[in-house]
């Protein structure tokens, strides 16, 4: 597999210049065929064994010996009973610059409850990944949550997530691709990770996922344009819809697309930016970009971009 991945680098790091139209034909079709025989939305291809149910596996370790259960991973929140229409899933992670401490979560979980119906309130789930490797940071999200949302955690609207180490491949001393430094090799390839881990565990919660970051607003009717820009696909063919032209804010998948582009992610997390992989993976699969006829239109963005601190190292 390594020598398409050299080639997929190949094309993007000239990307920035332009690409050849013949180029991205053949990028396409190599990684097309690898999507085609080397990955699926089932759980087969998992090392670990489990006699848990099918429905909590997570994932596995890297080394294959431990498996990974929803349950295991979720320090606040209960199993939900029945599936619903959506869930959005928040990474956060402290952001530091110069021994400040800045955090936009509490604006981004208002801002999604502000002026959403009873009957959206009952169909959707947050799930925040605390992303941060300390514990120290982790322990102060939860204690906001508890003091801000306690209404909505005891509704068992919000589930709060981490990962354990086992799940993360190396992240350090990778080779450097897009001439990034290695801080910034680390923090993307982690972010990727952190990326696949919010999918796998989101599976199966709702018919779709939304993804988010901690450092964005919503428009107050977002529930109900999300309903109807899904509604007016019909039986049309999609992967991914957008519902904001930054980066990875406003992704909206389908469920039973969740763990098939973990998987995607995970085999290329050190190779580039979590965002490239995801246009690359809509390109492969609608043989189209994201931002094509499958990008909301409506009168504005349905979510705003409202931080200033970057969660990257020193930026």
């Amino acid at each position: 597999m390594r020598w398409i991945v050299k080639l997929k680098l190949c094309f993007f790091e000239k990307r920035a210049v332009k690409e050849s139209y013949v180029k991205m034909v053949v990028l396409i079709l190599v990684a097309g065929i690898t999507l085609h025989f080397n990955w699926s939305d089932d759980l087969v291809g998992m090392n670990c064994k489990s006699s848990c149910s099918e429905g909590d596996v997570l994932s596995c370790s890297q080394n294959g010996a431990e498996v990974i259960t929803k349950s295991s991973v979720r320090e606040i929140g209960k199993p939900i009973k029945r599936k619903g229409f959506l869930t959005i899933g928040i990474p956060t992670v402290q952001r530091v610059f110069k021994n400040k401490t800045v955090s936009y979560l509490v604006e981004t979980l208002n801002s999604l409850f502000t002026g959403i119906s009873e009957e959206d309130l009952a169909d959707v789930l947050i799930v925040i990944f605390l992303a941060d490797t300390e514990e120290a940071p982790r322990e102060e999200v939860k204690s906001v949550l508890r003091s801000k949302f306690m209404k909505y955690l005891d509704m068992n609207l919000i589930h709060v997530i981490a990962a354990p180490s086992s799940f993360y491949p190396q992240l350090e001393g990778l080779t450097q691709t897009l001439k990034d430094s290695p801080e910034r090799m680390y923090w993307r390839s982690k972010q990727s990770m952190d990326y696949a881990f919010i999918f796998h565990y989101c599976q199966g919660l709702s018919q779709y996922y939304l993804h988010l970051e901690d450092d964005v607003t919503a428009e107050p009717n977002y529930m109900r344009q999300i309903r109807d820009f899904v509604a007016r696909q019909g039986d049309a063919k999609w992967d991914v819809l957008t519902f904001s032209g930054w980066g990875f804010i406003g992704k909206l998948f389908q469920d039973k697309d969740l763990r098939k582009f973990a998987r995607y992610i995970t085999m290329f997390y050190n190779e580039m930016p979590v965002d490239w992989l995801l246009y690359l993976y809509s390109e492969l699969q609608a043989g189209q970009s994201i931002l094509g006829d499958k990008e909301h239109k409506g009168d504005s963005e349905l979510f705003h971009h409202i931080g200033h601190q970057s969660s990257s190292l020193g930026t």
